[in-house]
């Protein structure tokens, strides 16, 4: 029976609903709570009526079933064999009973009769086989069409697998290929660098370069790292089979390749860090030999250098000692460029 709103008790009716008649659904189904009864607003195809009907009884019962017009097909097909069926029984029957009637007969019309009934027996008999092959076919019809919307649900599932797999690893395959490309320009550098300190105009402005560009990499792939860990953790405990495992083991193999850039970039760093200490080390060492050798050829002690580059301040500025060193004749020092 078909409601005008989804609480039946009260509500008025629209219309019985026929066996077999096609509904459309308007909405979700919603659990009537009164009764608990699952119902859903429908407009019927034959009138355009609408309303509410029961989905299910509370014992199991179903009123409605989805429609598709390969299971309609099939519900006709199932009605029509069945109906031939019962006629080929009942053709069957009756001429099995008139024959056994006319047994007895041996001249006249009901003779003819009798030997008629007979010859129509095989023919009876050939619908017979006709339909238990014709039930044949459409068993084995079923079963391929079964066999082929599994596969088809297969081929679904498994692009689906292939999809989410691929979800799960694109953006740190991509982030790790970012830093990759990136290292793959400063290791170079970097190695050369060290091998070649003395050769370049402005080293500490090359080794501030580098390590910057290494800080910027190491915490680039960290973030990667910690997203890996997260996709990982996402599928643990689950049985990965097919594509995820694939996923999983990719997700195995960049996070040892991306730890191997991040050990890299750390050495890197630290070469570099001891390379700027060795480099700031020789310099003060540098500048207080060419101070003592300033001090001995100007006859000045210690106190008097100090006033002398201090201006008479509680401090040495560094412009101050710079700018006594560039008027050093062969001092042999050079401050670098933007330096304080």
């Amino acid at each position: 029976t078909m409601t005008d709103g989804l609480v039946i008790k009260g509500g008025k009716t629209v219309r019985k609903v026929d066996v077999n008649e096609i509904l459309e659904g308007l909405e979700e189904q919603i659990k009537e709570e009164n009764l608990g009864l699952m119902r859903v607003k429908v407009k019927a195809e034959k009138d355009g009526k609408e309303g509410y009907v029961t989905v299910a009884g509370n014992q199991g019962t179903v009123f409605l079933e989805n429609y598709t017009a390969y299971a309609a097909f099939q519900k006709s097909l199932e009605s029509e064999l069945k109906m031939l069926q019962e006629a080929t029984k009942e053709a069957t029957k009756y001429i099995d009973a008139k024959v056994e009637e006319l047994r007895q007969v041996r001249v006249g019309p009901l003779f003819e009769t009798k030997s008629d009934l007979a010859k129509m027996k095989p023919r009876v008999l050939k619908v017979q086989q006709g339909f238990s092959d014709l039930k044949k076919k459409v068993t084995q019809a079923e079963m391929k069409l079964n066999a082929a919307m599994e596969d088809e649900k297969k081929r679904r599932l498994e692009a689906a697998d292939r999809k989410a797999a691929a979800d799960l690893v694109e953006d740190v395959v991509k982030m790790a290929g970012v830093e990759e490309e990136k290292l793959s320009k400063v290791y170079p550098q970097g190695e050369q660098l060290l091998q070649n300190l003395g050769d370049d105009e402005n080293p500490l402005a090359a080794i501030e370069s580098l390590q910057k560009d290494l800080a910027s990499s190491q915490e680039s792939l960290s973030l990667t790292t910690g997203k890996i860990r997260e996709k990982m953790e996402s599928i643990k405990g689950q049985t990965c089979k097919g594509p995820m495992s694939e996923a999983r083991n990719s997700l195995v193999k960049l996070k040892v390749k991306v730890g191997a850039m991040e050990n890299r970039c750390k050495k890197l760093s630290q070469q570099l860090r001891s390379a700027r200490a060795d480099l700031s080390l020789q310099a003060e060492e540098a500048l207080l030999k060419t101070l003592r050798i300033f001090a001995r050829n100007e006859g000045l002690k210690a106190d008097e250098l100090f006033k002398k580059l201090s201006k008479g301040e509680s401090a040495i500025k560094p412009e101050h000692l710079r700018e006594l060193v560039e008027r050093i004749p062969d001092a042999q020092l050079k401050a670098p460029a933007g330096s304080g």
